[in-house]
């Protein structure tokens, strides 16, 4: 890891931008996965490490969002997700909660990020979920984008705007607020575990809003000064 600034440059101050980046940057390394298959061989075992969590950097919009409504499903009772064993609910629940971790955190920390700061950026990439997930699926799909330049013009971030930017991961805490009450309230073993999964969910979900609107509450409190 390079301690010194090499270079200097500008970074998307807006969520819009910030969007548009990731998914640009995403389906790019999705792309990328048939020439990484390709040349798998002719790697070190360096080279494939750094090559493998580049790509499936980007499959934690996926993860967040199946983990964002397992809840809500298994409240609905989805056959595929009724279990009727306490422990093998709560094995899937860990499971999958660390895939998230795993798949974002933990990359972080190999580069040297605190973990404080490694955990405050899997947060922030929720955010972001939708368009890590349009790029994995436009990916698969062999969709072509076009290519737009990312706006870096030093501008306020108006709340509205941040609010419609945010409207999936304000979807998805106000159904995972849902899942906790109820799952409280009906006190039996699975709920429980459920309320808790919503709550470890809610939880991520307020850290990127909040993490969101710091930013605007920081631009509007230097133009007051």
């Amino acid at each position: 890891m390079v301690e010194d600034t090499l270079a200097y440059g500008l970074v998307p101050d807006k969520l819009e931008s910030l969007r548009k980046q990731q998914h640009r940057w995403a389906k790019g390394s999705f792309d990328l996965f048939k020439d990484f298959i390709k040349m798998f061989d002719k790697l070190t075992w360096t080279q494939r490490f750094s090559y493998f969590f580049s790509i499936i950097w980007y499959l934690v919009g996926f993860a967040s969002i199946i983990s964002q409504l397992f809840p809500l499903a298994t409240l609905l009772g989805f056959n595929f997700l009724v279990v009727t064993d306490v422990i093998e609910y709560l094995v899937i629940v860990v499971n999958l909660t660390f895939l998230q971790v795993l798949l974002f955190a933990f990359p972080l920390t190999l580069l040297g990020y605190d973990i404080f700061s490694a955990f405050k950026g899997q947060a922030i990439g929720l955010l972001v979920a939708e368009s890590y997930t349009n790029a994995l699926f436009s990916s698969i799909l062999g969709r072509k984008i076009s290519f737009e330049v990312t706006s870096k013009i030093r501008e306020k971030e108006k709340f509205h705007k941040l609010l419609w930017e945010s409207k999936l991961p304000l979807f998805l805490a106000l159904i995972n607020s849902f899942v906790l009450v109820y799952g409280l309230f009906k006190w039996t073993p699975l709920l429980i575990i459920t309320a808790f999964w919503a709550a470890y969910n809610l939880a991520w979900t307020l850290t990127a809003l909040y993490c969101a609107g710091t930013v605007v509450l920081t631009e509007s409190s230097k133009e007051a000064f």
